[in-house]
C-alpha cells in the first residue's frame, strides 16, 4: 500500500468544528465566492477502526480540509398494499452527518483526524463526502449555490462552507430546487374505466400502461415494484392514481400535502388520489434534504414534468454574516401544473444550519414548501381534475438564539388550484392539501466528533517533519526542520501563505542523504506575518507535510519548541517577556495544563512524559505551535 500524504500538526487548522485552538486569519484575506464552490465524493467503503474512507478519487482534495460526511438515504419503509404503505419501520442510517478534518491521503482513501462517530452504510445508504472550504473573509458576488442532487452518482445536494471572519452577502446562497427530486410524470396509456379501478398503494409504473404514477424521492430507496402508486414512501409523496388524480407533497419534519381527486362528471372516475409525504423525526441530530413531490396522473398529450424537487442542505459557520437584505435560501418547488390531466405535488423544504456569532444587517432565511401543481380543465363541461399536493416546509437551525436580524420563512407550499372549470364549483383545490409549516430552532449542536483518531498520529510518529522558526539580524524569517523516519525525498518545497488557506512555494531545497536538520531564509521585506509548512517531495509523488507555523510581525512567534517530537521533556526557547500565559492543549482543543507568565523560565521545561503518544500543542499569545509525544 502506498504511504498516504500526512498531516504532521493540525495547527494549521484555522477555522475546524472539531478543533478550539482557532487562530483568526489576516483581517484583510479577502475572497470574493459564487456558484459551487463545494466538491462531492462518493463513499465505497469505511473503516472506523482507523476512521478512513474509501473513494474513487481523491483527486482535489487536500490536508487541512474541512469535510462533511453524511448518509443522504437508507431508512427501510412498510411495503403493505394498504394505507400503511411508506411509513417509516426504520431510520438505519439515513440523516447521520458529522464535520471532520482530513489528517492523510492516499489515492482513493482519506484518513480522517477524529473519530467517526456515527454509523453509516455506503452500500445501501447513499454516503458522500463533501469537501467544505474555509475562507479567512469572503464576500458573495453571486449566487452561491449546490450541486443538485444526483442519485445515479450519489451526490449534491449540500452546500457548506466555513469563514474565519466576516461573510458579505452581495448576493444570495441558494439550494433550492437541488434535494430530492420529483417522480417523474410518466403518461400512461392504457384504457380507464368505470368498472375497474385503480386503487393500489403501489405500482410497477415503468412497466404498466395505467395504474398509478410515479412517487417522489425520498429518503427510502425503493425497488421498480413499489416506484408508482399513491402511496407515500416517507418524505416523498406518492403518485396520483388513474384517473387524473393529483400528486401528494414532499415533506421533511412536517408532512406533504394529499393530492387532490377526480370529481369530474364525464369520462373516467376513479377518485384515488396521492397521500402527501409523512413528516421525519430528527431524534439523533439527524438532517435531511426535503422529499420530493409525487408526479399527477397523465393520459393526455400535454406532456409535464412531474413532481416538485424537494430543496437541499446549507451550513454556514462564520464569525459574522452581513446579510445586505439578501436570502439564503433552500425550498421545495413548485409540482407541474397540467392540462386535462392530473397535477404533481411540490418539494419539501431543506435544512439550514446557521452557526453565527454577529448578524450585521437583515438576512431572510427560507426553507419553503414547493405549491401544488395546477390543473386547467378548458372549460370542458363536467371536467374536474385533481390538483398537487403542496410540499411541507423544511427547518432551519440556529446555533445560538434565533437573531433579531433575521427573518424566517418557513411556510408550507400551497395546494394547487383547477381553473377554467365547468361547472365553476369544480374550481379551486379539487380536494388537495397544503404542505405543513415548518421549524425554527435555537440552540443546535452541529454533530462533531471530538475524539481524537490515534491512526494518523501512529502514521506521524513514523514519519515526521518538525519545523520550527526565527530571526535574523536583518528582520528575515529563518525557517529550520527536523526529520524523523523520512528517507529518499526528492526535494523539500517550502511554502507560504498570508492567510493560511491559500499556499504558494517561496523556496526549494534539495533532499540529502542522512542528513535530518535542514533551514531556509525568507527574505520577509514585507514584515507581515505569514504561514509557513515544509513538504516533502517523495519519489512516488506523495507528499508529507510538516506542521504549520505562524510568523508573526511583531516578534511574538519566534519561540522554539525545542527536541520536537518529544519523548520525556518539552523545552521552549525565546518565549516573550510580554507573555500572558502559556497554554498545553490536546488534540481536540481541550487545555491541559496553564502556566503563569510568572513561571516563565529561559528555557522553558515542560515534562510530558505521563501524556499518552500523539499530537499536542503549545499556546503562547494567540501563536499556536504543535510537537509529537513519542
Amino acid at each position: 500500500m502506498k504511504q498516504p500524504i500526512l498531516l504532521s500538526s493540525i495547527t494549521g487548522l484555522l477555522c475546524s468544528f472539531a478543533g478550539l485552538l482557532f487562530t483568526p486569519a489576516p483581517a484583510y484575506a479577502q475572497t470574493n465566492i459564487g456558484g459551487i464552490i463545494n466538491s462531492y465524493y462518493k463513499v465505497t467503503s469505511i473503516n472506523t477502526v482507523q476512521s478512513s474512507i474509501d473513494v474513487a478519487s481523491t483527486a482535489g482534495l487536500s490536508l487541512f480540509d474541512n469535510v462533511m460526511l453524511l448518509q443522504m438515504k437508507g431508512a427501510a419503509v412498510n411495503t403493505a398494499n394498504n394505507s400503511s404503505f411508506g411509513t417509516i419501520t426504520t431510520y438505519n442510517d439515513a440523516g447521520n452527518y458529522e464535520m471532520n478534518v482530513i489528517c492523510g491521503l492516499e489515492p482513493t482513501r482519506i484518513y480522517l483526524l477524529s473519530k467517526i462517530s456515527k454509523t453509516y452504510d455506503p452500500v445501501n445508504g447513499f454516503v458522500q463526502l463533501v469537501k467544505v472550504p474555509a475562507y479567512a473573509n469572503a464576500t458573495v458576488t453571486s449566487t452561491l449555490q449546490t450541486q443538485p442532487w444526483d442519485k445515479t452518482v450519489g451526490t449534491g445536494g449540500v452546500l457548506a462552507l466555513i469563514v474565519n471572519g466576516t461573510l458579505t452577502l452581495q448576493s444570495g446562497i441558494s439550494a433550492t430546487d437541488n434535494g430530492f427530486v420529483g417522480g417523474p410524470l410518466k403518461i400512461l396509456t392504457g384504457t380507464c374505466t368505470n368498472f375497474f379501478f385503480f386503487t393500489d398503494y403501489f405500482y410497477n409504473t415503468g412497466a404498466i400502461t395505467n395504474g398509478g404514477n410515479y412517487k417522489g424521492e425520498g429518503i427510502a430507496e425503493l425497488s421498480a415494484t413499489y416506484s408508482g402508486g399513491r402511496g407515500a414512501s416517507a418524505n416523498a409523496g406518492g403518485g396520483g392514481n388513474d384517473h387524473n388524480n393529483g400528486g401528494g407533497g414532499g415533506g421533511n419534519l412536517t408532512t406533504g400535502g394529499a393530492g387532490g381527486n377526480n370529481t369530474g362528471t364525464v369520462g373516467c372516475r376513479g377518485d384515488y388520489p396521492a397521500f402527501g409525504a409523512y413528516a421525519l423525526s430528527n431524534a439523533g441530530n439527524k438532517i435531511f434534504m426535503g422529499g420530493g413531490g409525487g408526479a399527477g396522473h397523465a393520459n393526455g398529450i400535454a406532456v409535464t414534468t412531474g413532481g416538485g424537487n424537494g430543496g437541499g442542505i446549507v451550513l454556514i459557520k462564520a464569525l459574522e454574516l452581513v446579510g445586505n437584505n439578501n436570502a439564503i435560501s433552500a425550498n421545495g418547488s413548485k409540482g407541474t401544473s397540467t392540462i386535462g390531466d392530473g397535477a404533481s405535488g411540490g418539494g419539501a423544504g431543506g435544512t439550514i444550519i446557521m452557526d453565527i456569532s454577529t448578524y450585521t444587517g437583515p438576512v431572510t432565511v427560507t426553507t419553503t414548501g414547493g405549491d401544488g401543481g395546477d390543473e386547467n380543465n378548458l372549460n370542458i363541461a363536467g371536467r374536474c381534475y385533481g390538483t398537487g399536493g403542496g410540499g411541507g416546509a423544511g427547518v432551519i437551525y440556529y446555533t445560538g438564539v434565533v437573531p433579531g436580524f433575521s427573518t424566517n420563512v418557513v411556510t408550507g407550499g400551497a395546494a394547487g388550484i383547477a381553473f377554467n372549470s365547468s361547472p365553476a364549483t369544480c374550481d379551486g383545490s379539487t380536494g388537495a392539501s397544503a404542505g405543513a409549516i415548518g421549524t425554527v430552532n435555537a440552540n443546535y449542536n452541529i454533530s462533531v466528533s471530538n475524539i481524537p483518531e490515534t491512526y494518523c498520529n501512529l502514521l506521524l510518529s513514523s514519519k515526521y517533519i518538525a519545523l520550527g522558526s526565527g530571526k535574523n539580524g536583518n528582520g528575515d524569517n529563518v525557517l529550520k526542520w527536523n526529520l524523523q523516519g523520512l528517507a529518499n525525498a526528492i526535494y523539500f518545497s517550502v511554502e507560504k501563505s498570508i492567510d493560511g488557506f491559500s499556499w504558494k512555494q517561496t523556496g526549494k531545497i534539495n533532499y540529502q542523504a542522512e542528513r535530518t536538520q535542514y533551514h531556509f531564509t525568507d527574505d520577509n521585506t514585507n514584515r507581515v506575518s505569514t504561514y509557513y509548512r515544509i513538504s516533502a517531495i517523495m519519489p512516488s509523488g506523495i507528499k508529507y507535510y510538516s506542521n504549520v507555523i505562524l510568523t508573526k510581525a511583531d516578534g511574538n512567534s519566534n519561540w522554539l519548541i525545542v527536541g520536537n517530537p518529544v519523548k520525556d521533556f518539552l523545552y521552549i526557547n525565546g518565549l516573550p517577556q510580554q507573555s500572558v500565559a502559556l497554554g498545553l492543549y490536546d488534540a481536540t482543543g481541550k487545555q491541559l495544563k496553564q502556566f503563569a507568565s510568572a513561571a516563565f523560565t529561559q528555557p522553558m521545561q515542560i515534562n510530558v512524559g505521563n501524556l499518552s503518544k500523539g499530537i499536542y500543542y503549545i499556546r503562547c499569545n494567540g501563536v499556536v505551535k504543535g510537537f509529537l509525544k513519542q
